[in-house]
């Protein structure tokens, strides 16, 4: 009797691990009912977990339970500013290049190329948003220019603050294909900002983005070219070929800082305008270049027919050129640019790019940070590398089972999964023991059952108290695993 049942056991077995695989539940009973046979029946046990309540009874590390019920996903980036968006990059602002502790300050952001726009991004950059370094609260920007095939951009970032002692972070997101614009033109010059014309249309008139309408109407020939920042405007020496904003909703406004960045083709004797606003009758706001004389030649700004005295001050490539007094004088005529509002004979040859005029005196060092941040865009501004909305690994440990049977075998682990192509990946670890431990603790130890699929059948420890961990990875931040369900086969 003993050989027999030494060969019926033998073939239980067997039986056993081919009935249980790839079934909800498997039970085998013995068929010998001799006298003194105490072996009955013998039932290989399901224990399976595939609730949210049954996942969170376990050990959460860098996973989520919650936005997909009854899944285990990847946990998402902390301080992430909408799920909708997959991508970020961080942007770092050299503070040695900020010349004082600034508020408002209209960042340019400027990228010759960017492969991960280009691949990632709107084709009109409409998904390109911009937040503070928390990740999640929005700032306004424009975009002057997206080329969503090489992912050039030029944009405006209106930063809350920039320090001049510390580096400020701001972060870009893109990675949306449904959303719409996210641009706020006008929110970036609304405080102060009376007219801001990038010079980035390539032909016919020229937006004024605080109005963000082509209030500059072209009149003759003035070309689109390569610009300091991106496109400009040139104009060839000549009282025909200009730009013209009017005064209709544009009054005068005292104090008054004027900006732009300029290249002049020639010099005119009689000094040729940058901008002008003149009476017919009288002199009015001018901006002239030129001179007869040797370099440096001339720079001044002028206002005709006086009431009161004001100070005036030049800067020439951020720094302080010239320092003085000037009249001050009401004008709400016309804004011309590459001429003069009266006489002739005072064209401007050359080009003109981010012409602005502001009501207010702004200080040396918002005009220097203007320049830092116009003239070397790519040291102003440092761009990080891409980040995915998921963390990059995380782990998931269940609750210790307990069989009630010392030295339970493990008959079988099976998982339901979805991986990305080669991106993602969930690996699994188990282990067992006779003696009770807890699902935290370090012992005892893991037995990696490496990269095998579903299911496993064999290397599984045997004890009492049972317990799997699953690691989830992925090479690409925007993408996660998803673990749906986890099923333990035990007798």
């Amino acid at each position: 009797m003993k050989k027999k049942w030494l060969i019926l056991l033998a073939s239980l077995g067997v039986i056993l691990l081919a009935s249980s695989v790839g079934v909800t539940k498997a039970s085998l009973f013995d068929l010998e009912i001799s006298s003194g046979n105490t072996f009955e029946a013998w039932t290989s046990i399901l224990w399976r977990q595939t609730t949210q309540s049954d996942f969170e009874a376990g050990v959460l590390n860098n996973v989520d339970t919650s936005s997909s019920a009854g899944d285990v996903k990847l946990a998402i980036a902390s301080s992430w500013y909408n799920a909708s968006w997959a991508y970020r990059k961080k942007i770092t602002v050299d503070h040695t290049k900020v010349g004082a502790d600034l508020m408002d300050f209209p960042v340019l952001v400027s990228l010759a190329s960017d492969a991960d726009l280009a691949n990632d991004a709107q084709d009109d950059g409409g998904d390109i948003l911009f937040t503070k370094s928390d990740g999640t609260t929005k700032l306004d920007h424009e975009i002057e220019k997206f080329d969503g095939s090489t992912g050039k951009l030029i944009a405006w970032v209106k930063v809350s603050s920039l320090s001049s002692s510390v580096n400020t972070e701001i972060y870009m997101y893109y990675g949306n294909a449904t959303c719409g614009s996210q641009e706020n033109i006008m929110g970036v010059w609304a405080s102060g900002w009376k007219t801001v014309c990038h010079m980035a249309e390539t032909s016919g008139n020229e937006k004024d983005s605080v109005t963000n309408s082509l209030d500059y109407v072209k009149t003759g020939t003035v070309a689109s070219v390569a610009g300091k920042i991106g496109q400009a405007r040139k104009s060839t020496s000549g009282d025909s070929n200009y730009l013209i904003k009017s005064e209709v909703g544009f009054p005068d406004f005292r104090p008054i800082t004027v900006m732009a960045w300029v290249k002049f083709s020639s010099w005119l004797a009689e000094y040729g305008r940058v901008f002008s606003r003149e009476p017919s009758g009288s002199g009015g706001l001018d901006w002239e270049c030129g001179g007869s004389t040797s370099p440096p030649y001339a720079l001044r700004w002028w206002v005709g027919d006086s009431f009161d005295s004001a100070t005036a001050r030049i800067y020439i490539n951020g720094v302080e050129d010239a320092t003085g007094t000037m009249p001050d004088k009401t004008c709400s005529n016309p804004l011309y640019l590459f001429r003069s509002g009266k006489g002739t004979g005072r064209g401007m040859d050359g080009t003109i790019d981010e012409f602005r005029m502001y009501n207010g005196e702004l200080s040396a060092g918002f005009i220097k940070t203007c320049y830092n941040n116009q003239n070397s865009p790519s040291t102003f501004c440092l761009v990080g590398d891409e980040e995915g909305f998921y963390v990059s690994a995380g782990t998931i440990a269940s609750r210790v089972l307990d069989t009630g049977v010392t030295g339970a075998r493990w008959d079988a682990l099976f998982w339901s999964e979805t991986v990305e192509d080669s991106t993602t990946d969930i690996t699994f670890e188990v282990r067992a023991s006779d003696t009770w431990f807890d699902k935290g603790d370090a012992t005892p130890d893991w037995t990696d059952l490496g990269t095998t699929n579903s299911p496993i059948t064999s290397g599984l420890p045997s004890g009492r108290y049972k317990q799997w961990r699953a690691t989830l990875t992925t090479s690409d931040t925007s993408k996660t695993p998803t673990l749906k369900e986890v099923r333990v086969y035990h007798y």
